[in-house]
């Protein structure tokens, strides 16, 4: 059996330098479409979004992706360092950033301006801690 190919962007074409990145949840829409506002507050129709990140530590969240048995946290930073220096960005931007993986591989020289996104506003806090010196962020 051949081994997985760990160079992702190996003998691929790109025609677009953006590539889209969404942070999935589930929602689940109220069968009564009627514009009542029940007694919890939320329209009716309204989604009921699931945020299960609002409540995961920063640090179980990296020490699990970084565990030996999960090992994603540098492969991540990785494949984002590989993106960077392949593309050069003036501007990147990075969806579910969490604690920051991988942005000490932004060189300022040529990336003027980073946004990270997350819905944890705690992450965020620990990304402006953690990078806080980057310029552009």
């Amino acid at each position: 059996m051949k081994p997985p190919d760990t160079d992702l962007f190996r003998g691929r074409h790109f025609d677009r330098q953006v590539v889209p990145v969404f942070d999935v949840y589930t929602c689940n829409m109220a069968e009564d479409s009627t514009n009542e506002v029940p007694q919890g507050g939320s329209k009716a129709g309204s989604p009921e979004v699931s945020r299960p990140w609002l409540s995961i530590l920063l640090e179980d969240y990296e020490g699990h992706m970084n565990a030996p048995e999960v090992g994603q946290l540098p492969v991540l930073a990785k494949l984002f360092q590989r993106v960077l220096e392949r593309w050069r960005p003036q501007t990147v931007a990075i969806a579910g950033v969490a604690g920051g993986n991988g942005l000490d591989a932004i060189d300022s020289s040529v990336t003027k301006r980073t946004v990270g996104i997350d819905i944890n506003q705690e992450y965020l806090k620990a990304v402006e801690q953690r990078f806080g010196t980057l310029p552009g962020l």
